[in-house]
């Protein structure tokens, strides 16, 4: 293999990426997500960015998880295909409890299957999974910061 020695001036002068603003949080999230692994790498990105986490398998313990939590409440992240209980109803039952709350909903199929087989309006906030840090936590924190 042959590497240049050096590249000109105008090829060096690239335009610095500017940091995803405010990437880190202190909020309160909950991950909602039937397969452990995911949830776990999920809430771990998030508890690495300073947010503090709940978690639950399904809609179910999600509902449980919001009525024992005292406190606020500022993010759901859920998967869209759990058993049981979808992430839409589990979203609409917790903004019943939690009128203020905000939602990212998560799934393996695209955000046009998604929105095309009516399982969730267009112009929700929607991440692909699988899904890494680079997109999870500015997508997290512009939701967050979104006026109400």
């Amino acid at each position: 293999m042959h590497f240049p020695r050096s590249v000109s001036e105008e090829e060096a002068r690239v335009e610095p990426v500017p940091a995803a603003r405010g990437a880190n949080g202190h909020e309160t999230v909950l991950v909602v997500e039937d397969h452990p692994q995911v949830r776990r790498a999920v809430t771990s990105m998030l508890r690495r960015a300073g947010y503090a986490l709940l978690e639950a398998g399904d809609g179910d313990e999600a509902l449980a998880a919001s009525a024992a939590h005292r406190g606020r409440i500022d993010l759901v992240v859920t998967d869209i295909v759990m058993p049981r209980m979808n992430g839409r109803v589990l979203a609409e039952r917790l903004r019943a409890q939690r009128p203020d709350l905000r939602v990212i909903f998560m799934s393996g199929y695209t955000e046009d299957i998604v929105v095309h087989q009516g399982v969730l309006d267009s112009g929700v906030d929607f991440i692909q999974k699988p899904v890494t840090a680079d997109v999870l936590l500015p997508r997290v924190r512009a939701v967050l910061d979104r006026p109400r």
